[in-house]
């Protein structure tokens, strides 16, 4: 008698497809409204004014983005090659919104042989940098939602392949803590709803589960000889998917912080809209708890299976290098903005205020309106 394994189950294809379709599908409906309303109507009026011409551009991107996800995700079962490009869009989302805020912070700090600088107190320079990050902002939000999206199509790619399913109870435990103590923090330390963050961090969060559903049993899916690591890229975009999040809610907190030193009251009113400039604590707990739930549950998802990760790993070491020199390469960008801000911001503070009246803002009107670069 001859021992024949079982092939995948036809039904949870179809599941998988049904997941992955409609998670793309709810990410796209659903992040602009959820902005508006973590923002607040003056807040999104504002980031949509102080973007600028990127808003758009950087919108159709994400567009493009999810019609790759879609794409792959309808076809769940044919392409398992095309895992990396989903990786490839909210890279570059996140790169060129770090690009766009490197050159607003290289323009708002200009050269003292530029006439318009000389003239300038600090804290209009101060102003002038906060507009300038409505742009990574934007950026890192629609990479976000990006690369929660393809991290639950990876997972439910996994998902189409299993004989059989598993309830990963600790996984599942650990992210629904995640997620509970993301919203108990936000009304301890009095911050304003976070519902984008909310539905990011659990879209990320739910990719990894997917995967440890079809893999956590006795009787995980035949090993892809050609397909690549898909697992180690749905770890990559849930990872990246925090990151992202985190990200952008970290540069909300330091234009508030920013528009509070800028000149008159229309700069205050900035950084009321954007939520008032916090403590350097609440900000860095804020991004901490997400960011350390999310890693707890992977390791506590994939612990179990490290094996396998690394067989994974060594059949498809260039889609994981690819994958990683991708993931680098937006963290560079990211560190980059973050030291070119900072320079900018240590040489505003040195500069004098603006005293004169020609350089005060024009007292609040009924609508906002952003501080523009020079």
């Amino acid at each position: 008698m001859k021992f024949v394994r079982l092939g995948p189950d036809a039904k949870f294809e179809r599941l998988a497809t049904v997941i992955s379709a409609a998670a793309v599908l709810v990410l796209t409906a659903v992040i602009v409204p959820l902005a508006r309303i973590q923002l607040g109507d003056s807040g999104w009026q504002l980031l949509q004014e102080t973007a600028g011409a990127a808003f758009w551009p950087l919108a159709a991107g994400a567009a493009l983005g999810t019609c790759l996800l879609l794409a792959y995700a309808l076809g769940i079962h044919r392409r398992p090659r095309l895992g990396l490009v989903l990786v490839l869009a909210p890279v570059l989302l996140a790169t060129a919104g770090a690009a766009l805020g490197t050159w607003s912070a290289q323009v708002a700090g200009a050269s003292p042989a530029q006439a318009s600088w000389a003239t300038r107190g600090g804290d209009e320079v101060l102003a002038q940098l906060a507009a300038g990050l409505a742009a990574p902002i934007w950026a890192l939000m629609l990479a976000s939602g990006l690369a929660a999206a393809g991290g639950v199509v990876l997972g439910a790619r996994e998902l189409a392949r299993a004989r059989s399913l598993s309830l990963p109870w600790m996984p599942l435990l650990a992210a629904l803590a995640t997620i509970t103590v993301v919203n108990t923090w936000s009304s301890y330390a009095k911050l304003p709803p976070r519902p984008l963050i909310s539905l990011l961090v659990a879209a990320a969060l739910l990719g990894p589960l997917l995967a440890i559903a079809a893999w956590g049993q006795e009787d995980p899916p035949e090993a892809e000889t050609d397909g690549g690591a898909t697992l180690i890229l749905c770890l990559l975009l849930s990872v990246g998917a925090t990151l992202a999040a985190v990200g952008a809610e970290a540069l909300v907190f330091r234009a508030a912080a920013l528009y509070a030193q800028g000149p008159g009251a229309e700069a205050h009113h900035h950084a009321m809209t954007l939520g008032g400039a916090r403590g350097t604590t609440i900000r860095t707990i804020s991004g901490a708890v997400a960011v350390i739930g999310t890693l707890v549950t992977v390791a506590v998802a994939f612990g179990p299976i490290r094996d396998r990760l690394s067989l994974i790993q060594r059949r498809s070491t260039p889609v994981v290098v690819a994958a990683l020199i991708l993931l680098a390469l937006a963290i560079l960008g990211a560190a980059v903005h973050r030291h070119s801000l900072s320079r900018a911001i240590t040489s505003a503070n040195r500069r004098p205020a603006a005293t004169t009246p020609h350089h005060r803002a024009p007292p609040v009107t009924s609508r906002p309106r952003p501080i523009a670069h020079p």
